[in-house]
This record gives structure tokens, C-alpha cells and sequence, in this order.
């Protein structure tokens, strides 16, 4: 029976990675919110989409990419991001544990209902994650709401790790969110006053902050690391100026995700304790 939950936590995804298209889109639309309308569109003929042609994936491959009515071409962002969504979730399920935090949960905390707050807090996250990824991209912008369930995931993952592994980690990792809020932060005042403009927004400084309470201080350093990396590669690849703005989310997203699945492997692997 070991299977089921890997199976749900996929097709979960792919439900999610749906919606998670939705969100995207939508956020770059002045006229549009995430719930009006109500229904999908398509934006040549303004038709109403079926809920038969929003199948994840399948709907897609079925229409070959067109829209059923005027056959305008469709981004194959949509079934990319719903297979992503599908995949970390996926992911997400075979690197943890399904019961995860919940034992100890049940026996500490009676009204605690018995769900796993490593595999949640995993799943949360990295939706918003995703999302962070699209709209950074797209727009140089994040919105609070997904601020703020990138927040709620780290901190499920934080108040998990503090339960099921060592109650020091409430303090280490507090202290770590607060160590990296200060440190980024006055990166920032010093770009701002040397180099006369932002090296990075705010949010961005959230992220790391946030990221820092569920990965604490070794997993935290990683995943700046790797953030740094994969934009100077995305910088050489893409040939961007030092004069060009660059969303620095989109490399936030990918190097934190990274830290958060292989963090513990690497860090024992180079001999580090994974926590401290």
C-alpha cells in the first residue's frame, strides 16, 4: 500500500498545478483576479473553456494545443506547469514520510488532528514556489498572497522539524531567519547607496527569511548558494548586462526547492550535521 500516497500526492498535483496556471495568468491580467471569472477563458475568442478541456495534461495533448472553437495555439506553459506541480509533489512524497511529525504530534498535542505537517508544509510550498517562479519572471513582481503561503509552508516545515526532531531547532532557526532578514537587508542599503539602485526588492528578502526558518543555517547558506549560481548562469545564457534588471525570485525559488530535497543529503554527505 505504499504506493497510494505517492499516486494521490501526484494526481493532487496535477489538480493544483491546474490552478496554479490560473493564478499566473491571471496576475498579469489588469481586468482578471484569480476568481473572476469565474471560469476559464480563451483569450482569442473569449469563449468559455469546458471543464472537459481543463483535464491537466490530458485536455491539452487531446486538443493538440488549440482551442476547440478558434483553434488559436495554446502555451505549452500550461501543461509544463501542471506536469512541475505534478512532479514536486511527486518528489515531496517519496523524500518524506507520510506520517512525518504526526506521531509525535498525537502524543504531545492531543488536538492536533493526525495529518502529516512535513508532507503538507513540502507541498505548500512548493506551489508557491512555482508560482513565485512564473509571476517574478513574467512581471518582476510577487504578490503578498503568495508571500504569504510561501511563509506558511516554511512555517509548517519549521514547526515539524522543532517537533518530530529537536525543539533547539525553534531557537536555531529563529534565530537564523532573523540572522539572514538583517544580513540581506543591509546588502541591500549598501548596493542601494554605493551602486545607486536595488539589488533585490523586499520580497525577495522575505523569501530568504522565510526559507531560512524551515532550512536552518547550513540548508540556508546552500540554497542562497545555489540561487546565486543558477542566476549567474541564467545571466550568461540569457547574455543580460549588469545595467539589466534581473528577477532575482525566480532563482530564490529554484535554489531553495534544491536545498530543501537534497540539503540534508549534501550536508552529511560533506560531513556536516544537517541541522546545525
Amino acid at each position: 500500500m505504499e504506493w497510494i500516497v505517492p499516486v494521490v500526492s501526484t494526481l493532487v498535483g496535477l489538480i493544483i498545478g491546474s490552478f496554479l496556471n490560473v493564478v499566473i495568468f491571471r496576475f498579469s491580467q489588469k481586468s482578471m483576479t484569480v476568481f473572476k471569472p469565474a471560469r476559464s477563458i480563451c483569450m482569442s475568442c473569449k469563449k468559455p473553456i469546458p471543464w472537459y478541456d481543463n483535464i491537466p495534461i490530458l485536455s491539452f495533448a487531446l486538443l493538440k494545443g488549440r482551442c476547440r472553437y478558434c483553434q488559436a495555439r495554446l502555451s505549452w506553459r500550461y501543461p509544463f506547469v501542471e506536469a512541475l506541480t505534478a512532479a514536486c509533489f511527486l518528489i515531496n512524497s517519496l523524500a518524506f514520510s507520510f506520517t512525518g511529525g504526526s506521531e509525535l504530534l498525537l502524543k504531545e498535542v492531543a488536538f492536533f488532528p493526525p495529518f502529516p505537517l512535513m508532507l503538507i508544509g513540502a507541498d505548500v510550498l512548493v506551489a508557491a514556489l512555482i508560482v513565485v517562479f512564473f509571476t517574478d519572471l513574467d512581471t518582476m513582481l510577487i504578490s503578498d498572497a503568495t508571500t504569504a503561503f510561501v511563509i506558511a509552508g516554511c512555517a509548517l516545515l519549521y514547526l515539524d522539524q522543532g517537533l518530530r526532531i529537536d525543539r533547539g531547532i525553534f531557537i536555531v532557526n529563529l534565530i537564523t531567519a532573523f540572522i539572514a532578514f538583517s544580513l540581506v537587508y543591509i546588502l541591500r542599503m549598501l548596493f542601494k547607496i554605493f551602486a545607486k539602485k536595488d539589488a533585490m526588492g523586499m520580497v525577495d528578502i522575505v523569501l530568504i527569511s522565510a526559507l531560512a526558518l524551515a532550512l536552518g543555517p547550513m540548508k540556508i547558506n546552500l540554497a542562497v548558494f545555489l540561487s546565486c549560481f543558477v542566476g549567474i548562469i541564467a545571466a550568461i545564457f540569457f547574455q543580460k548586462k549588469m545595467q539589466d534588471k534581473i528577477p532575482f525570485g525566480p532563482f530564490i525559488a529554484v535554489g531553495g526547492y534544491i536545498a530543501f530535497i537534497v540539503g540534508d543529503a549534501f550536508l552529511d554527505l560533506i560531513g556536516f550535521m544537517p541541522y546545525f
